[in-house]
C-alpha cells in the first residue's frame, strides 16, 4: 500500500497549486483512501486475529 500511496502523493506534489482542487480530485481521493486504510490498520494493530475477525 505504501507504494500506491507514494504515487498519489507524488502526483499531487507536481500539480500546480491552482490545479490541485480541480485536476487532482481523484488523486486526493486516492490519498485519503490510503490514509483511511492506514488508520484502520493502526487501530487494529494490537488486536488478536480473532478480535479483528469479530470487529469486522
Amino acid at each position: 500500500m505504501a507504494h500506491a500511496r507514494r504515487k498519489f502523493d507524488e502526483a499531487l506534489k507536481v500539480l500546480p497549486s491552482s490545479k490541485r482542487l480541480t485536476s487532482g480530485v481523484a488523486t486526493m481521493e486516492g490519498l485519503q483512501y490510503c490514509n483511511q486504510l492506514y488508520r484502520i490498520e493502526r487501530d487494529l494493530k494490537e488486536l488478536s486475529s480473532m478480535e479483528r475477525y469479530e470487529n469486522d
